[in-house]
């Protein structure tokens, strides 16, 4: 059983007709960074399953259980919970900067790492992964002038052309994004993405827009944020269909969030609690 961890990037520049603002990349369930001097987190979600069609009672389907460890700076060292087979770890260790060097995961039968490489402005322009040391997949980053990335390449090592090529483009007066993808053979496909921000760098709305004039967009997303940046409501729209996601989040005397849940349609699908240990 694996789990990835994704590791949000902010990207700061200045705008001569704006203020500085942070871009971020995209994150499903976006919340706030963590507060106060940190040692320990037990985190138990609790996945809940239900049937839209026929209004049945929420029931608990998925129960997971892991525990964080931190160093005094709030720095994830290591991640671990028990499955069937043993222990499944997570190691995390950083340069000297703060930046994130590796992370490797640990479990029965197998070692995984994943590598990061930096700039001299701290982007993360490589990042390597590693199963039993043979290297399976490669992702790099070019930047522009304000450290945004303007090209991303996904590759596999074992074959002599790129998976996918992933183009950016800013514009920062309206503070919004163009997102193209091209395949292998470097065509591009038959639709693109846009995303806008708020003035802190969240994204607020993500449309897809296809290139056929006939053809509807099919997808677009709005997101809401309180005053943390910790993500309070996703609107979902496709095919003429709407949902919306709440969140609720309840917090400690330091700030942290101690329990949140996630509700699609007013139903109850995802509770987790955070019991937190302080230095």
């Amino acid at each position: 059983m694996k789990k990835q961890h994704f590791f949000i990037l902010l990207f700061s520049f200045l705008f001569l007709s704006c203020a500085s603002i942070r871009f971020k990349e995209l994150e499903i369930d976006q919340t706030q960074a963590l507060k106060g001097s940190v040692k320990e987190i037990k985190i138990k979600k609790e996945h809940s399953n239900f049937r839209l069609d026929l209004g049945e009672k929420d029931t608990v389907t998925m129960t997971e259980e892991y525990t964080f460890l931190y160093a005094k700076n709030n720095q994830l060292i290591k991640q671990f919970e028990e499955d069937e087979t043993g222990e499944v770890a997570y190691i995390f260790s950083y340069n000297e900067d703060g930046t994130l060097k590796n992370q490797i995961l640990k479990y029965p039968g197998n070692v995984s790492r994943q590598e990061y490489k930096y700039d001299k402005k701290k982007n993360n322009f490589e990042y390597l992964h590693f199963e039993n040391d043979s290297l399976v997949f490669r992702k790099t980053k070019k930047f522009d002038s304000n450290n945004n990335p303007v090209e991303i390449n996904y590759n596999n090592p074992q074959s002599t052309k790129l998976d996918c090529r992933v183009t950016y483009s800013y514009d920062y007066q309206t503070k919004s994004a163009i997102c193209k993808t091209f395949d292998y053979n470097n065509i591009e496909k038959d639709h693109y993405l846009k995303y806008n921000y708020d003035k802190r760098g969240n994204i607020i709305k993500s449309e897809t827009i296809q290139y056929k004039p006939n053809n509807p967009n099919p997808y677009y997303s709005v997101k809401e944020y309180d005053n943390s940046d910790n993500i309070i409501k996703h609107t979902l729209m496709a095919y003429g269909s709407s949902r919306t996601i709440n969140y609720i989040y309840e917090y400690d005397r330091v700030g942290n969030i101690v329990k949140s849940e996630k509700y699609y349609d007013g139903k109850l699908i995802l509770k987790i609690n955070n019991q937190i240990t302080y230095y």
